[in-house]
């Protein structure tokens, strides 16, 4: 549109959720498009050609709806729809991968799972001994036989060097 823009798009223009159209070629925009975006429901034609966009595209938006020539002319953008592969997505763009359906809310399902993971291993291991007397004592003798065992292999391998040096 030639409108001289120039800098980052605003994550404010997400907030007008009924906007159709949105032509921002041929202007001076740089850095990555904004996940924010992606809250544009009714987006029929969208187009940042001819900027200076970098970074992927927002993965699992309707962003990677429109055809590539709404993105040609940014050389550093990459991901779908955009024939050229981002090399290394990062932990932050995997996470805003899957939006929340009603208000476009990023769910870091990566660090959810690593969470319900952790609370699930930590309980599934101590919860019995801490709460099981018999399984807390057969934990006990078991780390007692594998300290000792341990220490006897020790003694031993440090007593036959000892023996070959003399």
């Amino acid at each position: 549109m030639h409108n001289n823009f120039s800098g980052n798009i605003s994550d404010q223009l997400s907030e007008l959720t009924n906007l159709e159209f949105l032509d921002l070629s041929s202007n001076r925009l740089y850095g990555e498009i904004p996940a924010s975006l992606a809250k544009l429901r009714f987006l029929k034609k969208f187009s940042v050609a001819n900027n200076k966009r970098q970074g992927a595209i927002p993965l699992g938006t309707q962003l990677q709806s429109f055809d590539a020539s709404a993105y040609v002319g940014n050389l550093a953008l990459c991901g779908p729809p955009l024939p050229n592969e981002c090399a290394d997505i990062t932990r932050k763009e995997r996470d805003k991968e899957v939006l929340h359906e009603e208000n476009g809310i990023a769910i870091p399902w990566h660090h959810i799972s690593v969470v319900l993971g952790f609370i699930t291993g930590f309980w599934g291991i101590c919860g019995p001994i801490a709460f099981n007397s018999n399984w807390r004592f057969v934990y006990f003798r078991f780390l007692d036989n594998v300290k000792d065992r341990i220490y006897v292999a020790l003694a031993v391998s440090w007593r036959r060097l000892h023996r070959r040096r003399l």
